[in-house]
């Protein structure tokens, strides 16, 4: 399986994308932005994991560019935040 990583918290990405890999995962991993982009016109993945704050572009932003292209891959959304109103958008 593989899966696209995309997060701005380097130390997070090098962890969790040692961890994947491990278990058999092919992981690439992104910071966001234009990497990210590219990484998606570029290869077909199984499942992305998107940082909901990942600069420069917020992950919602990027979540709204994927599914205008019409790919449904599965994304898991990581976040932060602690309000609930963030929490559910």
């Amino acid at each position: 399986m593989n899966l696209l990583f995309i997060e701005d918290d380097v130390s997070l990405v090098a962890t969790l994308g040692e961890s994947m890999r491990a278990r058999g995962w092919s992981v690439e991993c992104v910071a966001a932005g234009s990497a990210a982009r590219l990484a998606l016109l570029d290869h077909a993945f199984c499942v992305i994991v998107l940082d909901i704050g990942a600069s420069p572009r917020s992950g919602l932003s990027m979540l709204k560019w994927l599914r205008a292209r019409h790919d449904s891959t599965p994304v898991l959304m990581l976040a932060e935040h602690s309000q609930a109103s963030m929490r559910v958008e």
